[in-house]
C-alpha cells in the first residue's frame, strides 16, 4: 500500500489522536489497516511514537510529580510483537543520536561536522561602526562578526554593535559590554544608547541591578562602579525589573518616553538631573560605518514578454540573467502575472515554473536570498515543491527553499531550506494566504570561515529556527559558481513539471549578507542601500 500526501496527513492526525487519547473505534480500525498494509506507515508510526516518548520523558523530568503513563494504542496479539520491538529499537536509536542524525539519510562520513550550531562559535552580532574608538586589548574592526559571550571593552570613543535581531547599541567609552545572544546583551560598566526597531521588540539588556526588556524604543543605560544602574527612555517604552532581593516584591516598572529610574541594592529611586541627561543622550552620535560593495540580481516579475522575465543587475554580474517561464501543459491554466506585493508578481499554479542561469557570484561567503511569497491557506503537500531552488549543471548539488511538509521535523507550513545533506526549518507558518517577506542569510560563524551559518528573517524579524541540521560538505553544495536557478519546482533533474502553488514577487540574490537594517529597508521600501557615516 503506497501512501500519498493525503494518507500521510491522515496518519499523522490518527497518531496525534492516539497520543491525546481521543481515538475513536472507526479511527482505530483505519489506523490498523494502514499499519498492516503499508511498510511506510509502520516506519512513520514508529518514528512518531519514538519521538513522542522521548519528548514525554523530557517533559516528565521538568515536573515535580510523577508523570502520567503515555497513552499507547493497543493492537491484537499478532500485531503487537513487531510494533513493540520496533518502537523500543527506534527509541534507543533516537535517544542516543536524535539531534545529530535526524534527516541525514545521505551521510556516510563518520567524521562529518554539524556546522549549523547554537554553541559559542555562533555569530550573533557585528561591530557595525566606530568613532575615535580606543580599545583595551585586541581591537575589533568595523565589519567583524561577534560570537556569543564575546566581551568588548573600550577606553574612549564610540563603538556601535548591531545584533542579528536588529537591535543597535552604541557604547561610549570607557565601557564594557558582553554580547550574550542575538536578543540579549549585558552592560558590565559604562554607558550606552540603544535603538531597537519594531522587528526587534523583546531585546533584553541586563545589568547586575536591573533587567530591561525593550518594547520598541530608544533608551540609555549607565552603570557605575558601585553596581548601580540608571535607565532613561528617550522614545517608546521599556519594562525594567530590579534584580536585588530587596526589590523582589516590587512590580516591574514600565518606563515611558522621558521617564527614568536609578536601580541600586537599596532600592529604586527617581533619576536625578533627568532633564540634563535627556539633553545629553538626545543628541545624535556620528558613527563611521564601512561602505560594503554589493553585487545583486533582481527579478521584479512586473512584466513578461514572450515568456521572459528580465533581470536587473548591479555590480560585477553575469551579463544576462533572463528568466524563462514554462508550463507543463499545452496551455497555462492561469495568467502568470498577478497582483504582487509590489506591482505585479509571478503566479504559479502547480504546473508552471521558471528558470534562469544562476548568478555567477564567487563561491565564497556570504550570500543573501530575499523574496516576497504568498502561499494559499489550502495549499496541499502535493503543491509544495520548492518555491525557489538552484542546482549544479548535473543536478547533483542543489539547494531548495519552500514550506515544510514534514511535521516530524518542524512546523507544518514553516519556511524550509533543504540540501541533499541537511535542512533548516523556521517556526512561523507561511501557508496562510498572506504576503510574507523572506530573507535567508548564508554566512559563516565568527573565526570559522569554513563553516556555514544560516539565518532566516521573516517579515523583517529574525526567525526562531525549530530545526537545523546541515553537514559540513553541504557548504560546497549551497554556494555554486554555475548552475540553474529554478522558480516553482524542485531542482531535481528527474522532474520537469512544476509543483508549487503560490505567488512570488521581488526576488533578490546578493553576494554578501545583508545587515538587519538592509533587510528591513528591502521589506519596507523595496530598496537596497549602503550607508557610510550616519547619525544615530
Amino acid at each position: 500500500m503506497n501512501l500519498n500526501d493525503a494518507d500521510l496527513l491522515d496518519l499523522h492526525a490518527l497518531c496525534s489522536a492516539v497520543v491525546d487519547g481521543v481515538l475513536t473505534e472507526a479511527e482505530r480500525a483505519r489506523l490498523e489497516t494502514m499499519l498492516t498494509q503499508s511498510e511506510t506507515a509502520r516506519r512513520e508510526y514508529v518514528r512518531i511514537f519514538a519521538l513522542s516518548a522521548s519528548l514525554h520523558g523530557y517533559a516528565a523530568e521538568m515536573q515535580a510529580d510523577a508523570p502520567e503513563e503515555p497513552r499507547i494504542l493497543k493492537f491484537t496479539a499478532e500485531k503487537k510483537g513487531w510494533i513493540t520491538a520496533a518502537v523500543l529499537a527506534a527509541a534507543a536509536v533516537i535517544v542516543f543520536g536524535f539531534w545529530i542524525q535526524i534527516g541525514n539519510k545521505h551521510n556516510t562520513e563518520s567524521n562529518s561536522e554539524v556546522v549549523i550550531t547554537s554553541d559559542g562559535n555562533e555569530s550573533i552580532a557585528r561591530l557595525s561602526g566606530i568613532k575615535d574608538c580606543t580599545w583595551r586589548g585586541t581591537a575589533v574592526q568595523p565589519g567583524d562578526v561577534l560570537s556569543r559571550d564575546q566581551v568588548l571593552e573600550i577606553i574612549s570613543g564610540l563603538a556601535e554593535i548591531t545584533f542579528d535581531s536588529g537591535a543597535r547599541l552604541v557604547l561610549e567609552g570607557p565601557a564594557t559590554l558582553a554580547v550574550r545572544s542575538a536578543w540579549e546583551a549585558e552592560l558590565l560598566r559604562g554607558s550606552l544608547k540603544a535603538q531597537v526597531p519594531h522587528e526587534a521588540i523583546g531585546f533584553r539588556l541586563v545589568h547586575s541591578a536591573v533587567n530591561v526588556v525593550d518594547l520598541g524604543t530608544e533608551f540609555t543605560m549607565t552603570a557605575d562602579e558601585n553596581g548601580e544602574a540608571e535607565v532613561l527612555v528617550l522614545k517608546g517604552a521599556v519594562e525594567a525589573t530590579p534584580s536585588h532581593a530587596a526589590d523582589v516584591a516590587s512590580p516591574n516598572f514600565i518606563l515611558n518616553e522621558n521617564q527614568g529610574r536609578r536601580f541600586a541594592r537599596s532600592g529604586v529611586s527617581e533619576l536625578r538631573l533627568r532633564e540634563q541627561k535627556l539633553a545629553k543622550w538626545s543628541r545624535k552620535f556620528q558613527i563611521e560605518r564601512p561602505v560594503k560593495a554589493l553585487s545583486l540580481a533582481r527579478w521584479t516579475f512586473d512584466d513578461v514578454k514572450n515568456n521572459i522575465f528580465s533581470a536587473q543587475l548591479i555590480g560585477n554580474m553575469t551579463p544576462r540573467l533572463d528568466m524563462e517561464l514554462f508550463n507543463a501543459t499545452a496551455a497555462p491554466s492561469t495568467e502568470p502575472l498577478h497582483d504582487g506585493r509590489w506591482q505585479k508578481g509571478l503566479q504559479l499554479d502547480g504546473r508552471s515554473f521558471a528558470k534562469s542561469a544562476l548568478p555567477q557570484f564567487s563561491a565564497r561567503y556570504p550570500r543573501t536570498v530575499a523574496f516576497w511569497i504568498k502561499i494559499p491557506a489550502d495549499a496541499s503537500p502535493s503543491e509544495a515543491a520548492a518555491a525557489l531552488a538552484w542546482s549544479s549543471p548535473d543536478g547533483t548539488a542543489r539547494t531548495e527553499f519552500g514550506w515544510n511538509t514534514s511535521p516530524g521535523q518542524g512546523p507544518f507550513g514553516a519556511l524550509r531550506m533543504s540540501t541533499p545533506h541537511g535542512y533548516v526549518i523556521g517556526s512561523t507558518l507561511l501557508r496562510d494566504g498572506q504576503w510574507h517577506h523572506v530573507a535567508v542569510i548564508i554566512n559563516h560563524p565568527a573565526h570559522e570561515p569554513d563553516h556555514m551559518q544560516i539565518s532566516f528573517y521573516l517579515d523583517g524579524r529574525l526567525e526562531s529556527l525549530s530545526a537545523k541540521h546541515m553537514m559540513k560538505r553541504a557548504v560546497h553544495d549551497v554556494l555554486l559558481k554555475t548552475g540553474t536557478l529554478w522558480i516553482g519546482r524542485s531542482a531535481s533533474t528527474q522532474n520537469s513539471a512544476g509543483g508549487f502553488r503560490g505567488i512570488l514577487d521581488e526576488l533578490v540574490i546578493t553576494d554578501r549578507a545583508l545587515a538587519p537594517e538592509e533587510v528591513r529597508l528591502l521589506m519596507r521600501a523595496n530598496q537596497i542601500g549602503a550607508a557610510g557615516a550616519e547619525m544615530f
